[in-house]
């Protein structure tokens, strides 16, 4: 939802958002908001290797065991 590069490059430096981040810096009109029908920020997507998105609006404690649940089934194989 950014529009600006260079803040949205200096926000994710100072937030430490050590994950890929994307933007088309379309602002409101970004493809991706649209097709997932993001309409507020802060959201989020958790998102596998295949594309599939496997989890939404999930933050704190559930996050952290998502991802580690996510991480030791994937170690098992």
């Amino acid at each position: 939802m950014d529009t600006n590069e260079e803040k949205w490059k200096k926000a994710i430096e100072k937030d430490g958002l050590m994950w890929e981040n994307v933007s088309d810096l379309k602002g409101n009109d970004n493809d991706a908001a649209m097709i997932y029908g993001v309409r507020d920020i802060a959201d989020n997507f958790l998102i596998d290797e295949n594309g599939i998105i496997i989890a939404r609006f999930i933050r704190g404690e559930k996050l952290e065991k998502k991802l580690k649940d996510l991480f030791h089934s994937n170690t098992n194989r």
